[in-house]
């Protein structure tokens, strides 16, 4: 259940990162649109050259075969997460939650990354104990086998004697008699058949236990990782936004330079190539800060309830 819950949180994660991908694009292929009417317009007057002018176009069209893809892909992943939710891939399926909104509130709640992890205390962990126990038990059980055995057996006897044949008459006479025995059997040391089974039996106890020291020591170096690694991603995604709002101001700022014949064509394509890497970055970073969140949530939820 905890599995397909983290897996369920992947998918829906990947599905807003597509839909909200696509919006971005929307409104840049609109951006380019225009920006690209207005040169083949100043290209016309003159006023820029035919180069610039195609440039630009060629920027509107690489945009445009992207949001036709982009597009697609959200399509697939709303799919993906309806079949891991159990819908049909048919049914409709609005996404509520805003990217971001999500990012904010994972890195600004009290979240799993702040709680305390016991690695004994996970089901893979017992899981291991409890095999680790059954190999010493087996151990022991081997060693049973070497201990001496003690066998008592009793037994009483009555035997009636009589003249006649009625053993009831007055005259039949009976005689008790009582056997005690007991028999002691000491196993040798030098059955190698026993000797054997002993050893094996405490390789893989051995085994067992040293298979338990590297899981715990695996699940506490995951939930450090984890956690690094969820902190890194949110301080990524801080630094990602602060980026694609300079890169923004700087697309901007370009264009009216080139307008006024500042900069060249170059420069503007530069700008906003560093504009739309600036917004991949952006998405990238989100996802990755709510996917680790959601590896986290998976670990800590393996723990029982004390």
């Amino acid at each position: 259940k905890a599995e397909l819950r983290r897996e369920v949180a992947k998918a829906y994660h990947l599905a807003l990162l597509s839909e909200e991908s696509v919006e971005v694009l929307k409104a840049n292929v609109g951006y380019l649109a225009d920006l690209a009417q207005e040169m083949q317009k100043l290209n016309q007057a003159g006023m820029v050259s035919k180069a610039d002018a195609d440039q630009m176009m060629l920027n509107y069209n690489n945009i445009k075969n992207a949001l036709r893809y982009s597009e697609g892909q959200a399509n697939v992943t709303k799919m993906l997460l309806k079949l891991q939710m159990g819908f049909a891939v048919d049914q409709e399926l609005l996404l509520a939650d805003d990217l971001e909104d999500l990012v904010v509130k994972a890195a600004g709640s009290s979240s799993m990354a702040d709680l305390a992890f016991d690695a004994k205390n996970t089901v893979d962990y017992m899981s291991v104990a409890n095999r680790v126990e059954g190999a010493k038990l087996e151990v022991k059980n081997e060693y049973m086998q070497f201990l001496p055995s003690v066998a008592v057996s009793y037994q009483n006897n009555i035997q009636y004697q009589s003249q006649d044949a009625n053993i009831f008459s007055d005259n039949a006479i009976d005689i008790p008699s009582s056997l005690v025995g007991a028999s002691i059997n000491i196993p040798l040391w030098s059955s190698g058949g026993g000797a054997a089974s002993l050893q094996q039996a405490k390789i893989r106890r051995d085994q067992s236990l040293i298979g338990l020291t590297q899981l715990e020591q695996g699940l506490k170096m995951q939930h450090v990782s984890l956690v690094n690694e969820f902190h890194r991603s949110v301080a990524d995604y801080l630094a990602q936004k602060e980026n694609v709002e300079l890169a923004q101001r700087i697309r901007d700022q370009r264009r009216k330079e080139y307008e006024q014949g500042m900069v060249s064509s170059m420069d503007l394509t530069q700008a906003e190539s560093q504009y739309q890497e600036g917004l991949q970055g952006l998405f990238m970073s989100a996802q990755t800060a709510l996917d680790k969140q959601s590896e986290l949530e998976y670990l800590m939820t393996k723990q029982t309830l004390k």
